[in-house]
């Protein structure tokens, strides 16, 4: 069941899966799972599915783009949302830290874009929970 659309039965990782099937990635879904398991976050519920990771936003977009790049913690600025479907509001409320920008890009269009988070938060109606 799709919470965010009921009665619609497409599933965030269906929906995640059909990005990696149109958009013929390098590698696969599994593969990308396994990097951002061991550099980043994996965050799945039945509302929304994010593979994320710190990056310093002024890294070469390449390094970016590839999850098995990993950045020192202390450079990191913001969190680059490599693969996502679902409810992003809720999303970000279990990313496990803050950082001052959120990055992504759409399905390889644009180029990677970067969101002070403050100000993407307020776009679309989110709140971080406080942290210790």
């Amino acid at each position: 069941m799709n919470f965010d659309h009921p009665g619609e039965t497409v599933t965030p990782l269906e929906r995640v899966l059909e990005l990696y099937r149109v958009h013929r990635s390098r590698r696969t879904l599994a593969e990308d799972v396994a990097a951002h398991l061991r550099h980043g976050v994996v965050l799945s519920t039945g509302r929304f599915l994010v593979l994320a990771r710190p990056v310093p936003r002024t890294a070469e977009a390449g390094a970016i783009n590839d999850p098995e790049v990993p950045f020192a913690g202390e450079e990191c600025d913001t969190w680059y949302v490599y693969a996502f479907a679902g409810d992003i509001r809720e999303a970000l409320g279990h990313f496990p830290y803050p950082l001052p920008y959120l990055g992504f890009e759409r399905a390889g269009r644009n180029g990677l874009r970067f969101h002070p988070l403050p100000r993407f938060l307020a776009r679309c109606g989110a709140l971080l929970p406080e942290r210790e």
